[in-house]
């Protein structure tokens, strides 16, 4: 494989938790609703290739009695509920959070700390935007297409 797969990757698959657990932790500090809705947001981000995975594995599944053709659709219904849970997470916490402000009044949160979060998700997506590049000038380098160069590191 052209590295891709490979454990070094693993710093870029974890920027999602880096960048949630930051967010988490500016959120707390400041009792910011912006930076737990953020942390939310990340938190997701993590969650959707899991529940992705999940799916795919559920779908290989063999046929049996009570599926003569196999799981394969399964694979779609369980991504389709993952990206429904997602969202219906994200909508309840985004109206819990609405309310508690209407009936707490604003509060100032002490922007130093958002500053330190964003600086911190600023770094960490720029890693993940130079490893893209890297494969991008990779996949050019090996004189193929971006698709068929990223279809066949990452089979």
């Amino acid at each position: 494989m052209d590295g891709v797969g490979e454990p070094e990757d693993d710093p870029v698959r974890s920027r999602n938790l880096f960048i949630a657990v930051a967010k988490l932790a500016g959120g707390v500090l400041t009792g910011s609703s912006a930076l737990l809705a953020g942390a939310a947001h990340s938190t997701a981000d993590c969650l959707n290739p899991i529940f992705l995975l999940v799916s795919l594995s559920l779908g290989k599944r063999r046929p049996e009695e009570g599926h003569p053709f196999g799981h394969g659709k399964e694979r779609f219904f369980w991504a389709l509920m993952a990206a429904v849970m997602i969202f219906v997470g994200g909508a309840i916490f985004s109206i819990v959070q609405g309310a508690l402000v209407l009936r707490g009044g604003q509060v100032e949160h002490d922007l130093r700390v958002g500053f330190v979060v964003f600086a911190i998700a600023l770094v960490s997506e720029s890693v993940a935007l130079g490893r893209a590049a890297r494969q991008r000038r990779q996949a050019s380098d090996a004189d193929r297409p971006v698709a068929q160069y990223v279809r066949r590191s990452s089979a």
